[in-house]
This record gives C-alpha cells, structure tokens and sequence, in this order.
C-alpha cells in the first residue's frame, strides 16, 4: 500500500513539473512578445518626439523672420507653454524683440517660463 501512494506521489509530481514546464514556455512567450511591443512603441514615440522637435524647429524659423509684433501677436495667442518653447528656439536677438512688443505682464509669464526654477523652489517665483 505505501508503495502505491509514493507512485502516485511521483506521479503528481511529474504532472506538476511538466505543467510548471508548460507554463514557464508561456510566460517566457508573453514576455517576448510584450518585450517586441515595447520596442515598437519605443520606436513610434522617437519618431514622434523628432517629428515635434522639427514641426518646433520650422515654426519658431517662420517666426524669427516675422517683424516682432506680428510675431508677439501670434505668441501670445498661443497656450504659454509651447510659446516659451518656441521663443527658445529663437536667437536671443529675435526673442527679446518679440518680447519686447508684448504686453508686459505675458511677456514676463513667457520669460519666467523659459528659465528654470531655482533648486528646492517649487512654484516660487524669484525676487
């Protein structure tokens, strides 16, 4: 009697190690497969990251070459964010005439933009 429930024994054992085999492969298969996804994803968002980077490039190169108060115009009807960006771009000459023709409280809110905050200074502006 013993003998027959140590062969059941290995026998469940056997089982359970070709099951665990199983799905180890599938598990394997599923990381490869999300691994694949993460690359193309990576590879999708490159691709959009450069293609911003030159849309922000052509853009503020067209803006640069309007005279300052057409440009300041279409700036400060612009979300803040991307017109610091676009302002960055710009030569410090073209920025600081644009700027210069805006009001002064939006050009103030752009120029705070476009400079980093002091270290430990969260949302605090500088005297």
């Amino acid at each position: 009697m013993p003998r027959r429930a140590g062969r059941r024994a290995g026998g469940a054992r056997r089982l359970s190690a070709k099951r665990l085999s199983e799905l180890e492969a599938r598990v394997a298969e599923q990381i490869e497969r999300l691994e694949t996804k993460q690359a193309e994803y990576r590879e999708w968002f490159r691709k959009q990251e450069e293609a911003r980077r030159k849309a922000e490039d052509n853009v503020s190169a067209i803006l640069a070459r309007m005279r300052p108060e057409a440009a300041a115009a279409q700036l400060a009807a612009m979300e803040e964010a991307s017109a610091s960006v676009l302002l960055q771009r710009m030569s410090a000459r073209n920025a600081s005439a644009v700027l210069n023709e805006m009001p002064p409280a939006k050009a103030a809110r752009l120029a705070a933009a476009m400079t980093p905050a002091p270290v430990g200074a969260q949302g605090a502006t500088q005297p």
